[in-house]
């Protein structure tokens, strides 16, 4: 057996272009695209509802620590002065 480096050639494929929209027959039903679109923005939302309860928070606990350090800020300005 004698192999030649010369490559395989590719298979041959049909070149006509569909006229048209045809589904596949016998084809297991698929999901509606309506029901997908709407499952998307349900999900976008709720990503967006957890960033914005998170961004929330996180200020909340931020402002509480601002005040805390002014506060401490003040108590040292009134020994000093």
């Amino acid at each position: 057996m004698h192999r030649s480096d010369a490559p395989e050639a590719a298979p041959v494929t049909s070149t006509t272009v569909p006229s048209g929209f045809r589904p596949v027959e016998g084809a297991a039903p698929q999901r509606d695209g309506a029901v997908l679109m709407v499952e998307a923005y349900v999900a976008v939302w709720l990503i967006l509802m957890v960033f914005v309860l998170a961004s929330y928070l996180r200020q909340r606990r931020l402002d509480a620590r601002l005040a805390r350090l002014e506060s401490a800020m003040d108590r040292v300005i009134e020994r000093e002065g």
